[in-house]
């Protein structure tokens, strides 16, 4: 029923735009992000079963993307990524820094621990994986990694908290920060833009807006993901690659 509603309403492709917004804004979950902001969504993803079946995702093309713009960067010795969910993507990366210290940060326990087990039977001895929030990076010094990436996590951070979120990245990163998300190719730059609108189910973002207000425009490159990378939409026509460079 669902699907033969989708392709009625997508012969209007504005009448189309308007009953997804609606859809998405009465979907409890954006009712309860509208209460208490993105502790909601924190809460859902700390209790997700997620574990296992992230691990088996890590051959996906967008985690092949991923790692090898990361590694255009070498030579690279610590690597942290926030929202690493049992570590697909530090399993990829460690392949190509087997010398960098890897760190991970997620919410979701079970993911944490799970990784952690498949790590050391891998034997990959320099990836490590912790449990914390986004926005609770304080265990780690100023400008202790040389990269700082995410993959699909700050489309769950809402305006109330990313800020404080990129913030925090930028705190820690020595050399460069890259980010896999939603961005807003046809943003006219309005704050509101830049903290985020919710899409789909997502917050996507004017992420050049939003990292002016950090550091020097010419220091952030936004570049789309390749369709084929990721064909599924939102990301086949929002994906995007945000470099931050901060060493030059």
């Amino acid at each position: 029923m669902k699907q033969r509603l989708a392709h009625f309403l997508g012969q209007w492709p504005a009448l189309y735009r308007l009953a997804s917004r609606v859809y998405w804004t009465l979907q409890f979950q954006h009712l309860a992000e509208l209460v208490v902001g993105t502790r909601a969504r924190e809460r859902r993803w700390a209790a997700r079963p997620i574990a296992e079946g992230y691990w088996e995702n890590r051959d996906l093309p967008s985690k092949h993307f991923l790692a090898d713009r990361i590694a255009a960067f070498a030579p690279v010795n610590s690597i942290l990524e926030v929202g690493c969910a049992s570590g697909t993507n530090l399993y990829l990366l460690a392949g190509k820094f087997p010398q960098a210290q890897i760190v991970g940060v997620d919410i979701n326990v079970e993911a944490v621990n799970y990784g952690n087990a498949r790590f050391a039977q891998e034997g990959m001895e320099n990836v490590s994986l912790r449990v914390g929030k986004a926005d609770g990076l304080g265990q780690f010094g100023d400008r202790s990694f040389d990269v700082v990436f995410t993959n699909a996590l700050l489309i769950y951070i809402g305006p109330d908290k990313i800020r404080e979120v990129v913030g925090g990245m930028l705190r820690l990163a020595k050399r460069v920060i890259v980010l896999m998300e939603l961005h807003r190719f046809e943003s006219k730059g309005r704050p509101r833009e830049a903290l985020g609108i919710y899409q789909y189910g997502n917050w996507t973002r004017d992420y050049a807006a939003l990292w002016k207000q950090f550091v020097k425009p010419e220091q952030v490159r936004v570049s789309r993901i390749p369709e084929v990378v990721w064909p599924a939409r939102p990301w086949s026509e929002s994906g995007a690659v945000i470099e931050v460079v901060l060493d030059k």
